[in-house]
């Protein structure tokens, strides 16, 4: 029994949730059809009134529920009056019950208040369509007020067509004057074949002449191929003279070189000491004589104070007095971290010339096969033991030349060119950059020569080379370009030679003054034999600057150019040329000093110009109208005089001018009154047809109408009218306050 009664609450509350259920699905449903416009507010309404008197039903329902569970639960009470405990938990249900079913009246509430607002929302559609039909009556009166206008339209068309009637008997006479006209254009056009036909026979005539001509030509020009293939010869003579020319004044230049080599490596009694004094003097000082020389295969080396640098062979030591008073002759390692191999022997011969390679192959002495270093030591003893004189070589056997390939001191019109440098060695041998980590030297191995390309880069005028053999030994060599940079900077300012260039560097005039510590900065070779330079405008303007032999920079400030005369009024670029021989014109250009150029700032205007008053008159004839702007007839009116008339008017008929009437409520009383009154008015049935315009040109109103109306521009960089000012004061007016913005 207890079990049914749980089950019959469980079904009672669960009828109640889903009637609950029911009814807020219901409730979101009509909140979702609020805003459907009143032709479905009925629709709504019955469906209230329907859910009402199914509610009714339900409450009906349930109160007979009501009365069979009270039958029931009586039943219950006489049946189980030992269970009061668990009547106790029903009598808790039925609170929870009574609790849901005030819970469902206070919902009822709700659905209550919901309609109320469901009746406000009807009533404000209902007031949002009483004020869309008075917009639109609103719109039914302007289309009354468009009709009139368009009658009018209509009447103007009408008049219009009457006078387009009149055109057309107009264009009749023309047409009939014309037809006259053609007839005379007839005559006139058989007096015209009359000439042509004379024409034509001057034409043949022509024709015969112009053969007679091109003949005479055809020879000219068969001469001219003539003269220009003899030209041609001659220019492809003159080139390879050039080109002979050329090489003869390498191989000479090169030959130069060697022999210079050759000089420094002869007896260092031929060699002098020179102290160079702050003031520019020098002095000598004659060294100690030698009497001893090394010769054979000189490599290229361009580290100083460490001994020349044979390959291939051991050089041969050469003695112009025959050995005489030398008792022992001492070879050994030099260097740091040298090591104690030395050998000694006696020079056994009656040659001015000893060579080592004969005194290794007797077992003398031993380079080749047991040492491991590159730089040596020879010492000369007398019978006394006494040291004579000492020279110093290095060896690497592996290397048999280094061959830098000819380039100039200046670069050529594009700069300077990519240099060679050519190694031949042993296919044991190996030849390694230093720190060419970005691959920037362009290296070619093959077995027995390496060639590297050394970019027109100032980083890479001093390159460092390892030179390593099959016996492991290792020399480092440098190799110097003689290349000539420069770049502007300042006096006292920090510059690096990575930043330098080899082509022209532009300055502005303003830069050259007495006061500029700017200056053009020259990277002289390490090693060079320039005496003096020359830098200026041309040959006839150039000033000279001493330089040292171990100079490496020269710096020449630009105030060194302030008195050229070409300066004081600079309209043209100029260049600074640059000569490293006073006795030839040769020369490249440096810098280039820009003229002061004045630009005009207007959008995609390129105009430029060295004169200030050029450019002036360039923003009076180009640009004033987009730096001033004239008010038209309205803007002087609000502005300066507002008793001015509001409208001028037109008469479509007479073309007079008529003011409207300022006093009035509608100013074109005044222009309607004259057209009533004109008497070239058009009439329709009494009626005049209105017809005129409204006149906006201030100069049209300045001619015809008032003549003493202003002129007013105003300034479209600052804002500022100026009236009855003539365009020079305008312009003045821009250079003096708006300079800058030009």
């Amino acid at each position: 029994m207890i079990t049914t009664l749980n089950i019959f609450l469980f079904l009672l509350a669960s009828g109640i949730l889903i009637i609950l259920g029911f009814f807020s699905l219901k409730i979101k449903n009509k909140h979702y059809k609020l805003e459907i416009l009143e032709t479905k507010n009925k629709a709504i309404q019955k469906r209230i009134t329907k859910e009402q008197s199914e509610w009714n039903e339900l409450k009906e329902r349930l109160e007979e529920q009501k009365v069979v569970l009270n039958k029931k639960w009586d039943q219950i009470q006489n049946d189980y009056k030992n269970l009061e405990e668990k009547a106790l938990k029903i009598e808790n249900e039925r609170r929870q019950f009574s609790e849901e079913k005030s819970k469902v009246s206070s919902q009822k509430i709700e659905i209550e208040q919901e309609q109320l607002k469901i009746e406000k929302i009807i009533k404000n559609f209902k007031d949002n369509l009483q004020q869309e039909k008075n917009e639109i009556i609103d719109v039914k009166q302007k289309l009354a007020a468009e009709q009139k206008k368009i009658n009018f339209t209509k009447e103007y068309l009408e008049s219009t067509e009457s006078k387009l009637k009149i055109d057309y008997h107009k264009v009749e006479k023309e047409k009939d004057y014309l037809s006259a006209q053609f007839k005379e254009l007839e005559v006139s056009k058989r007096n015209l074949e009359i000439l042509n036909k004379k024409l034509l026979e001057k034409e043949k005539q022509l024709e015969e002449n112009d053969k007679k001509f091109i003949e005479e030509k055809i020879k000219i020009d068969r001469e001219k191929e003539k003269i220009n293939n003899e030209r041609r010869k001659i220019d492809e003579q003159k080139i390879e003279l050039a080109a002979i020319r050329e090489k003869l004044e390498r191989e000479k230049q090169k030959l130069k070189n060697e022999k210079n080599e050759l000089e420094k490596l002869k007896n260092k009694s031929e060699l002098k000491i020179v102290f160079q004094k702050p003031d520019g003097d020098e002095t000598t000082r004659e060294p100690k004589s030698s009497r001893f020389r090394l010769e054979g295969n000189i490599i290229r080396d361009d580290n100083g104070g460490i001994g020349p640098l044979f390959g291939k062979e051991l050089p041969k030591i050469i003695d112009h007095q025959l050995w005489n008073d030398i008792d022992v002759i001492v070879i050994g390692e030099e260097g740091e971290g040298h090591g104690e191999l030395r050998w000694k022997f006696k020079p056994e011969i009656n040659s001015q010339q000893l060579d080592l390679n004969q005194v290794e192959q007797q077992g003398k002495i031993a380079i080749l096969s047991e040492s491991k270093k590159s730089w040596f030591f020879i010492r000369f003893y007398d019978n006394n033991d006494e040291l004579i004189d000492r020279l110093d070589f290095r060896f690497i056997r592996g290397l048999n030349t280094v061959d830098v390939a000819e380039h100039p001191y200046l670069p050529g019109s594009d700069g300077h060119q990519s240099v060679k440098i050519e190694f031949l060695h042993a296919k044991s041998c190996a030849i390694k950059l230093s720190n060419n980590q970005n691959n920037e030297v362009i290296i070619i191995r093959n077995e027995t020569s390496t060639n590297a390309i050394i970019p027109p880069d100032p980083k890479w005028d001093v390159t460092e080379w390892q030179i390593i053999d099959h016996l492991k030994k290792k020399i480092i060599i440098k190799i110097f370009l003689n290349r000539i940079w420069w770049i502007i900077a300042n006096e006292s300012g920090k510059i690096n030679k990575s930043d330098a260039t080899d082509k022209i560097v532009e300055i502005p005039f303003d830069k050259v003054k007495a006061t500029s510590r700017l200056g053009i900065n020259f990277w002289l070779p390490k090693r060079h034999e320039i005496q003096q330079i020359s830098f200026g405008f041309d040959i006839y303007n150039r000033k000279f600057f001493k330089v040292r032999r171990n100079d490496e920079k020269l710096f020449i400030p630009l105030r060194e150019f302030i008195d050229y005369n070409k300066l004081q009024n600079l309209k043209d670029e100029h260049q600074i040329k640059l000569w490293l021989d006073e006795a030839t014109s040769e020369c490249i250009p440096v810098m280039v000093i820009l003229p002061p150029w004045l630009f005009c700032k207007v959008k995609n205007c390129n105009f430029k110009t060295t004169e200030r008053d050029e450019m002036i008159i360039h923003i009076k004839d180009k640009h004033f109208h987009h730096f001033f702007t004239e008010l038209n007839y309205e803007q002087i009116r609000l502005k300066y005089n507002p008793e001015l008339p509001v409208q001028i008017y037109q008469c479509g008929y007479c073309n007079a001018y008529v003011n409207a009437d300022n006093n009035h409520e509608n100013p074109t009383n005044a222009i309607i009154n004259h057209i009533e009154q004109c008497p070239k008015a058009m009439k329709k049935d009494g009626a005049v047809h209105i017809q005129f315009r409204i006149v906006k040109d201030s100069n049209e109103i300045r001619k015809n109408v008032i003549k003493d109306l202003p002129y007013v521009f105003k300034c479209g960089l600052c804002d500022k009218y100026f009236k009855n000012q003539k365009i020079e004061e305008l312009i003045r007016h821009l250079i003096s306050g708006h300079e800058s913005e030009l």
